[in-house]
């Protein structure tokens, strides 16, 4: 058995990046606990058995689904739905960023999300404040938890819903 949770990360380096910045608030989140959809499109395609395989294989009780809106959070979380089995609908939670997981860095970060998409915000950070010859790249991501102040992200809805439903048995 996996355990009582697992998260499924639109994002390949949130896998990573996750468990770096749960452990920041003493929350420990195996590796193991942690996949990703290997994009967008990838992870709506996939999603019903992704469902299937994690709850009905791995007896997972909780499945976390992580993914961005891209300016559209309403219709993501209404195509996830689509894919989710009805009688595994109790089991999966899903969380959409209003752009992108970036949010959250920024925010940690203390930079303002302003209008454009985080990951290109974080991209002129990247090369104006940290010397960064290419600007931002996902690769990055797990890297940047040592920037973040976590508390600064106690206020997000999303890191919020985050944290109580991993700590909901």
């Amino acid at each position: 058995m996996t355990g009582r949770f697992h998260v499924l990360a639109e994002d390949y380096y949130a896998k990573e990046f996750l468990p770096k910045l749960l452990s920041k608030k003493g929350i420990r989140l195996p590796k193991k606990n942690v996949s990703s959809g290997r994009g967008k499109s990838r992870l709506l395609d996939d999603l019903k058995t992704w469902v299937k395989s994690l709850v009905e294989l791995r007896e997972v009780k909780k499945l976390i689904v992580l993914i961005d809106g891209d300016g559209r959070p309403e219709e993501i979380l209404r195509k996830c739905e689509e894919e989710i089995p009805k009688d595994h609908r109790e089991h999966v939670k899903i969380i959409v960023f209003e752009q992108e997981l970036e949010e959250w860095v920024l925010k940690g970060l203390k930079i303002p999300l302003g209008d454009r998409k985080p990951s290109v915000i974080l991209n002129d950070f990247m090369r104006k404040e940290r010397g960064a010859k290419y600007g931002y790249e996902r690769a990055h991501l797990p890297k940047l938890v040592e920037l973040i102040d976590v508390e600064l992200l106690q206020d997000d809805e999303n890191f919020k819903r985050l944290l109580n439903l991993i700590n909901d048995p």
